[in-house]
């Protein structure tokens, strides 16, 4: 082989390998174009798998409205709530109560919060938030979410899963049902409400234990009655001086040692006379004056009147209701820090002509709408209880067949006194507690 045909035979060798080595490359590219096709469709094909097994979980909410007491400590009871690790709890305003993950709820100072718990086990959130209200009471206490009976709270249920129906159940409705967003309490029992949410087969749900009770009474005892009228004046006429004979047999400190500035046959008529020496005035520490005078020198800031059966033939009823009201409006002018508390003329036994039970009735109906007008004045009827059937005084507490009063009588006249006071000392410690709310709330709240 000459030289010319080994060059051919190596240009044709090139040649060849070159399109060996062409081909070949296009075989690799083809390869490497298709993978990152066949990649992206598998990337497609999973995203898809993942959004279609990806499903966000039902959830369901409830929230009620509730009060507790400061001092309180309460642990609600619930139902379908998971795992205590899966809860978490919160109050909004921790300085008026707390929550843990067991639902325990601490009352702490006067003022508003929210108080939510939630559940989470990956398919259901359960929520339950209390819209609580921290009040003061010296005489009641919550251990258990709790209302009152005729009490009325707010409540609802919800859910943010799309389409999903929310319904509110209470398990006994005769101790409390719900009727729109309000439930009231019916029935002194205890009842399980239950919130729920619905949609597509799915279901979320969680119950709350309620309780429903008889609204407790602030027990009142006999010293704390008694205390209530210490250092006190009553005043009346012959009937007052009976009671405060009445008064000394009793225990020491009976109606809190009250001080009696009654004189027999006393009334406005006499009150309102010029004093002088021979004037039926009452001596109080050696001096002889009206008694809006000696209240003013007593410093007296309850005073318990009882004027009429002297001054009905003098004035007639009419006259005597004008006469008596401008003897309190005197008094209370004098005395601004005083209370003037009538005390209704007692009943007749038998008639006397103008002094008979008609005109008394008509008398203390009068009396008592002045006294409800009236700042500081206020009516006490010891009449009506001390009547019998027909409506005169009744015979065992009359002592004369006239208007005197026997002790039993007496014995009504001061419970009578004493029922009051349990009535002004409930009164009196809620209108405290409610200025300690209402004070503590501003700086809890920020009000």
């Amino acid at each position: 082989m000459n030289g010319v045909s080994i060059k051919r035979s190596y240009i044709i060798l090139g040649i060849f390998i070159l399109m060996l080595f062409t081909f070949c490359c296009l075989q690799e590219s083809e390869v490497y174009a298709e993978e990152p096709a066949a990649s992206g469709a598998v990337t497609e094909s999973s995203a898809e798998a993942s959004t279609e097994s990806v499903v966000p979980p039902i959830d369901i909410s409830m929230e009620l409205g509730a009060t507790l007491y400061k001092g309180d400590k309460v642990t609600l009871e619930l139902k379908g709530m998971p795992q205590t690790d899966q809860i978490t709890a919160e109050s909004s305003n921790t300085r008026v109560a707390t929550v843990n993950k067991s639902g325990v709820i601490k009352a702490l100072k006067c003022g508003k919060t929210r108080i939510t718990i939630t559940g989470s086990d990956g398919s259901t959130v359960k929520t339950v938030i209390i819209k609580l209200k921290v009040v003061k009471c010296s005489y009641r206490t919550r251990k258990n979410l709790l209302m009152y009976r005729g009490e009325k709270e707010s409540i609802s249920a919800s859910s943010n899963y799309a389409g999903a129906v929310c319904r509110l159940n209470s398990s006994d409705r005769k101790v409390a049902a719900s009727a729109g967003n309000a439930l009231k309490a019916l029935k002194k029992g205890k009842t399980w409400l239950t919130a729920s949410s619905e949609a597509a087969g799915r279901k979320a749900e969680i119950s709350l234990k309620l309780r429903v009770a008889e609204k407790p009474v602030m027990k009142v005892t006999n010293a704390m009655e008694d205390k209530w009228f210490r250092g006190s004046v009553m005043a009346g006429h012959s009937v007052g001086v009976g009671f405060q004979m009445y008064c000394r047999t009793r225990y020491n400190g009976f109606l809190g040692n009250a001080r009696h500035i009654s004189v027999g046959c006393y009334g406005v008529y006499n009150d309102m006379r010029p004093v002088g020496p021979g004037s039926l005035h009452p001596t109080v520490n050696g001096r002889k004056a009206r008694l809006k005078d000696h209240i003013t020198a007593l410093g007296t800031r309850k005073v318990f009147i009882n004027y009429g059966l002297n001054d009905i033939g003098v004035f007639g009823p009419d006259k005597f209701v004008t006469n008596y009201e401008k003897l309190i409006k005197e008094l209370i002018k004098q005395n601004k820090k005083t209370t003037v508390y009538i005390v209704s003329p007692t009943p007749m036994y038998k008639p006397s002509g103008a002094l008979n039970n008609g005109n008394m009735k008509k008398i203390n109906k009068a009396l008592k709408s002045f006294a409800k007008k009236t700042d500081r004045v206020e009516f006490i009827d010891v009449f009506t209880p001390m009547l019998d059937s027909s409506g005169k005084l009744k015979g065992e507490y009359c002592s004369d067949a006239y208007c005197h009063i026997t002790n039993a009588g007496y014995k009504v006249y001061s419970d009578t006194l004493k029922e009051y006071a349990r009535k002004k000392i409930i009164e009196e410690t809620d209108k405290k507690d409610k200025l300690i709310t209402v004070r503590e709330s501003k700086k809890t709240n920020g009000d």
